[in-house]
């Protein structure tokens, strides 16, 4: 089925906001329906017409050693968190080490297992969730005081700023009365619950019993997606996307089909990252071989916000021949913004592509001066 343009919902939208003043950017939302099976035509694109592109390579230092990609980044900094030893390692844009500090332990100013990771810049607050708490220290590891999560073992899944006093939270795992809610940046005293609900709740996980317990492997789950109207809220038991504006309106803005619950194995739908031209968003079926330890495929759409339709999508750099990259909900969820994301390349693939000739510019330019002890080549970008 394709992409379905409901201006009708406007005469919702004004209705729901009742006699207050609001512009047409505010109530002009579109409604869409997506079939998660249908194939669908391919749209080529290059990255570079959409969007202002800046390259960094961390530099490599003794005291900033680490595996993986950023765990946050704002417009000056980036965040690394080293599950081994439990080292904050904080770079500035250009890759340059600036601090570093390890409160790991059991202490009340120290964090243990550690879930998310987000920085609020304007305060110089960084918030380390672990179990039952939210650290909060300065970007230099000053410890400033501790958030306590109600009850017992428990974590929020998907935790974000909403505003100067909110975090907007998910719960993956039903330890609060509603899966999407408001808790306090102060204290974490639960502020609004979101009238989002299901009557059954699906997993999207998939798990094995063996000799040594029970083996558990999930995919990619995008849950909480920013959008320069507000936040996108998706739980894959339902069928719905919800808009939640800044003013806390709550809006439909999505439909998949079919029905998740008809489904075996699931296909969901990650939401989308919503540009100028162009909505961008990926599916992921639940299928998963036991014996080579391989599943959860993708699929990678994109909406043309000019012609309504929905098509695969084929993403390029100009800088990388033949490279195709993919934009959807999780190159945007370490990044502050909404309309910035990050993307991040293997230093032995880039190698190969400039030695095959590949690389052009700017980036054959960077990958000339790697080696391979370098960090990883991370990609940030802003749409235009």
């Amino acid at each position: 089925m394709k992409a379905l343009f409901w201006r009708g919902i406007l005469l919702f939208l004004i209705l729901f906001t009742g006699c207050k003043n609001v512009t047409r950017e505010e109530i002009d939302f579109t409604f869409i329906e997506v079939d998660v099976t249908k194939n669908y035509p391919v749209k080529e694109l290059f990255l570079d017409d959409l969007a202002e592109i800046e390259y960094c390579i961390p530099a490599v230092h003794d005291d900033y050693l680490y595996r993986g990609i950023p765990r946050f980044v704002t417009d000056d900094h980036m965040l690394i968190f080293e599950h081994s030893s439990g080292t904050v390692l904080v770079f500035d844009k250009n890759g340059t080490p600036l601090y570093n500090f390890n409160k790991k332990g059991d202490g009340p100013h120290e964090y243990n297992l550690v879930f998310s990771l987000i920085y609020d810049p304007h305060i110089d607050e960084l918030y380390i969730q672990t179990v039952n708490y939210i650290k909060v220290y300065s970007l230099k590891g000053d410890y400033k005081r501790t958030i306590s999560l109600e009850g017992e073992g428990r974590f929020v899944s998907d935790l974000v700023i909403f505003d100067d006093e909110t975090f907007i939270c998910y719960d993956n795992y039903e330890y609060f009365p509603v899966p999407f809610f408001l808790m306090s940046r102060a204290d974490g005293h639960l502020i609004e619950e979101i009238d989002i609900r299901y009557e059954n709740k699906l997993k999207m996980s998939v798990s094995k019993s063996g000799e040594d317990g029970v083996y558990t492997y999930s995919p990619m789950q995008s849950n909480i997606v920013k959008t320069p109207r507000g936040f996108l809220l998706t739980d894959h038991s339902i069928d719905s996307v919800y808009l939640y504006t800044p003013d806390r309106q709550l809006i439909p803005v999505l439909a998949r089909t079919p029905a998740i619950a008809s489904m075996n194995p699931y296909i969901y739908l990650n939401s989308y990252v919503d540009s100028p031209s162009y909505l961008f968003m990926n599916t992921v079926s639940t299928e998963f071989d036991w014996d080579t330890k391989r599943g959860f495929s993708e699929t990678h759409l994109v909406l043309d916000k000019s012609d309504g339709k929905l098509y695969n999508q084929k993403i390029y750099l100009k800088d990388y021949q033949g490279k195709e990259i993919t934009l959807s909900p999780s190159t945007q969820e370490r990044v502050s913004g909404n309309r910035n994301g990050m993307i991040s390349f293997n230093v032995a693939e880039l190698q190969d592509a400039l030695e095959d000739g590949k690389l052009s510019g700017r980036l054959k330019e960077i990958v000339s001066g790697m080696d391979e002890e370098s960090n990883r080549l991370l990609l940030f970008f802003r749409f235009r």
